[in-house]
């Protein structure tokens, strides 16, 4: 969340910036998934009959596959690194960083 970015080639390091663009890209997300959480932890363990208990449930199985999408945000960083090793990086070098990441 408090990282720069790059706009045009600049990079940007303001608070308030980050602030906004993190508030217009990821934050949703981040709250539904939060949300969701914190109401599936209010579900009734013994009452499972009841309509709202049941409409618990299936917020918190919504809960899960808002996580599933951010776990998918990460893979897609791994894999945007991944090219850019690739494409700038010896494949020495790629050998060297993918030993020194198995030993720790």
């Amino acid at each position: 969340f408090i990282r720069g970015y790059y706009i045009d080639g600049e990079l940007v390091l303001s608070f308030k910036a980050i602030c906004r663009r993190y508030l217009k890209s990821w934050f949703a997300l981040d709250f539904s998934i939060i949300f969701v959480e914190w109401l599936s932890m209010s579900i009734p363990s013994n009452d499972t009959n009841s309509d709202k208990s049941d409409s618990l449930q299936k917020a918190a199985k919504l809960g899960k596959m808002l996580r599933l999408l951010s776990a998918l945000r990460i893979i897609r960083l791994a894999r945007i690194l991944e090219t850019f090793m690739q494409r700038s990086i010896s494949e020495n070098m790629r050998l060297f960083i993918q030993i020194s990441g198995m030993s720790f």
